[in-house]
């Protein structure tokens, strides 16, 4: 029962009965209505969010914050309002208290605003790699918090270049074996106040090539001189000159390994092999160079010993025998 009530007295006698009444005024219970959602979530930030409710048979209500909340640095609530003024580092859970005054009161309902933190991603480690130019897949991977999923993507050069793909889920990198040059790897981490992303920069060092010696094969003959020959490369970090064992191991030759430069002993003839080697990815890459070393004719006998042509006659030969060497040839001038 809510309502007027009314008391009525009524005394019996002479010229009666006498009356009188007593009001009384009965005021229902207060009720208070469920905030509708009763829960909510957003993200981490600095921000004024407004939630309230209705009630019956109140004379108003108040809004207030829990303990915890409350006590963080920044967060209010407006008593009157619902008015709650968020704190830029504030996350976790926040219970708004509805409080109806009123008889048989106060009526009380909650709303739970769950204040989800701010994304984040963790930096790559290392920044940054280096491989060689060929067909391979290659992980790299990093982690987040508070993220709902990592996704993985290449740089537009990189994936646009036939074969090279990456698997958007693990960070795994198939890279194509003509590519090289500079692959950006982003991490992008979903979640709130996100994404945030993160970079990996792989560099892909090209193959290492050498160039043949020009010319290929040389010939020169036998005494004690330096000669140089050299080549070129293409990536490399360096190029190596060596000998063949054989002229290695023949008493006064000598090669300079940095310039190619090499010393003939006196005494060496017979094939000499000058082998350039490159380093670099996938090397060394090599290259040879043959020289032909003719040794000195010496001690033979000429055949015929004397020969005399007349002017315009014919070139002619003259036979050298018993030692190394066989033939001189002149020509008339």
């Amino acid at each position: 029962w809510s309502g007027t009530t009314t008391i009525t007295a009524s005394a019996s006698g002479c010229n009666g009965p006498a009356t009188t009444t007593h009001v009384v005024t009965i005021t229902p219970t207060v009720t208070i209505n469920a905030f509708s959602p009763a829960t909510s979530t957003r993200c981490q930030g600095a921000q004024i969010v407004t939630r309230t409710t209705t009630a019956a048979n109140t004379t108003g209500i108040t809004y207030s914050l829990d303990a915890t909340t409350a006590a963080f640095a920044g967060n209010v609530i407006n008593a009157l309002t619902g008015a709650v003024s968020y704190a830029a580092g504030w996350s976790g859970t926040t219970t708004i208290t509805a409080s109806a005054a009123g008889c048989n009161g106060p009526a009380t309902t909650t709303h739970v605003v769950t204040v989800t933190p701010t994304v984040t991603i963790n930096a790559f480690s290392p920044a940054t790699s280096t491989r060689c130019q060929g067909a391979g897949t290659v992980t790299t991977t990093t982690t987040a918090n508070n993220s709902t999923g990592i996704t993985y993507s290449l740089d537009a050069t990189t994936a646009a270049f036939a074969g090279n793909s990456i698997n958007a889920a693990t960070g795994a990198v198939i890279y194509a074996a003509g590519w090289s040059g500079t692959t950006t790897i982003t991490a992008s981490a979903a979640g709130c106040n996100g994404p945030a992303t993160t970079t990996h920069v792989v560099t892909i060092t090209p193959t290492v090539t050498i160039n043949a010696f020009s010319p290929a094969t040389s010939t020169r003959c036998q005494g004690a001189q330096i000669v140089t020959r050299t080549t070129t490369a293409n990536n490399s970090t360096g190029i190596t000159y060596s000998l063949d064992a054989t002229t290695a191991a023949f008493a006064g030759n000598s090669i300079n390994a940095g310039t190619g430069a090499v010393t003939y002993a006196a005494g060496w003839s017979g094939t000499t092999t000058i082998t350039a080697s490159a380093a670099g990815c996938n090397g060394p890459a090599t290259t040879t160079h043959v020289v032909t070393i003719d040794p000195v004719a010496a001690g033979g006998t000429l055949a015929p010993a004397l020969k005399t042509e007349c002017i315009g006659a014919n070139n002619g030969t003259i036979t050298l025998s018993g030692k190394t060497g066989t033939v001189i040839r002149w020509e008339q001038s």
